[in-house]
């Protein structure tokens, strides 16, 4: 659409009606999982999405009790305008303003894994790969028979170390790890 043409016509939803609750997101960011059945069909790690289920993905990181309550999407991504409306630029997801670090700076990763992105230890379902854009290891999603990297919002406080830490793994991590605290 022209945003420059027919301005008079159209009633365009500000930051007031973004603030107050996540319906507009809701209407592009809902969606659902496949589970396994996109899987088979190429043999990748990765779960099957169907649309952009981030709205819902949300609702369940609150039931694991990664925030107290249900964000809005506005809390994170507060430059709503300036967010790339093709995901083919994958670095402007890592390199974009919108990172969980903006609100919790004590959990960056400094040295260990800092080519491994919150999403890809965080995630509580996903497989991971190493994005070859980014250079950085991502939670992987199926989508159209195709395997890429997904913004999850599927978050969990518990991480599985075995996502990396296995024999064969292709993000290039040791096969053994000794569990510790690396936040």
């Amino acid at each position: 659409m022209d945003w420059t043409v027919n301005i008079a016509s159209h009633e365009f939803i500000g930051k007031d009606a973004l603030t107050k609750s996540n319906d507009v997101c809701a209407a592009c960011h809902a969606g659902y999982y496949q589970g396994d059945k996109s899987k088979p069909a190429i043999g990748v790690h990765g779960d099957g999405i169907r649309r952009h289920p981030q709205v819902q993905e949300l609702q369940l990181s609150v039931k694991r009790g990664v925030h107290k309550s249900m964000q809005l999407c506005t809390d994170c991504h507060t430059e709503i305008h300036d967010v790339l409306l093709k995901n083919t630029e994958q670095a402007a997801r890592l390199g974009g303003k919108t990172q969980c670090i903006n609100c919790h700076a004590d959990k960056a990763m400094k040295t260990l894994h800092a080519d491994v992105t919150c999403a890809g230890c965080h995630d509580a379902e996903m497989g991971v790969q190493r994005d070859a854009e980014m250079k950085m290891v991502v939670p992987m999603a199926v989508k159209h028979l195709v395997m890429e990297s997904w913004p999850s919002h599927n978050l969990t406080k518990e991480v599985n170390c075995n996502k990396c830490h296995v024999a064969g793994n292709k993000v290039g991590a040791t096969e053994k790890v000794t569990p510790a605290k690396i936040h």
